[in-house]
């Protein structure tokens, strides 16, 4: 089994060596990922910044397919990104990508598709440990600042819960820990 050696905060490596770059949040053709979940994560970021959506086409254990949501007979759009695994050396990449949207964009839709409850928990995790209380309207704007995409009230509060599960636990976690008398 291959591994690639490199660190990805040494300047300019992102570009040598053709790997994901949070930061920038930019794909590119030929670019090399540890897993399948990395490279779902960059095509969601991506999306997001771009203010994009998507439909997963294929999804198999070594092929990972979407295009763009508007993507139908009435409405062709020509972009996709389609990464595969390459077992010889145990990374997912890009092996087929087109950048450019070729539809209209319809709307800017708040509360991105793409911008799902584990994703800003994972980004409001640390105000979660900070104290519970963390009110909606502040995560809110935070997911605004940060993505520049609102999100509702529903979608903040279930996160928010979510975060606070991935914090201190679930209830019934919670509850199963409890000693028992009998």
């Amino acid at each position: 089994q291959a591994s690639l050696n490199f660190d990805p905060f040494k300047k300019g490596v992102s570009a040598e060596y053709n790997v994901w770059d949070e930061r920038i949040k930019e794909l590119r053709l030929g670019m090399i990922f540890e897993t399948n979940n990395d490279v779902q994560r960059a095509v969601k970021l991506w999306s997001i910044k771009h203010n994009r959506e998507y439909k997963v086409r294929e999804s198999k254990p070594t092929t990972w397919y979407v295009r763009c949501k508007s993507h139908s007979a009435s409405l062709p759009c020509n972009w996709q990104l389609r990464a595969t695994l390459w077992c010889t050396h145990n990374i997912w990449k890009i092996v087929t990508f087109v950048k450019e949207h070729t539809c209209v964009r319809v709307s800017n839709s708040n509360d991105h598709r793409q911008l799902s409850l584990e994703l800003i928990a994972e980004y409001i995790i640390h105000y979660v440990q900070n104290g519970p209380l963390y009110a909606i309207k502040e995560i809110q704007t935070s997911i605004k600042r940060a993505f520049d995409t609102d999100v509702s009230y529903k979608k903040a509060w279930y996160t928010r819960w979510r975060a606070i599960d991935i914090v201190y636990g679930d209830w019934p976690t919670s509850i199963s820990a409890l000693p028992t008398y009998k």
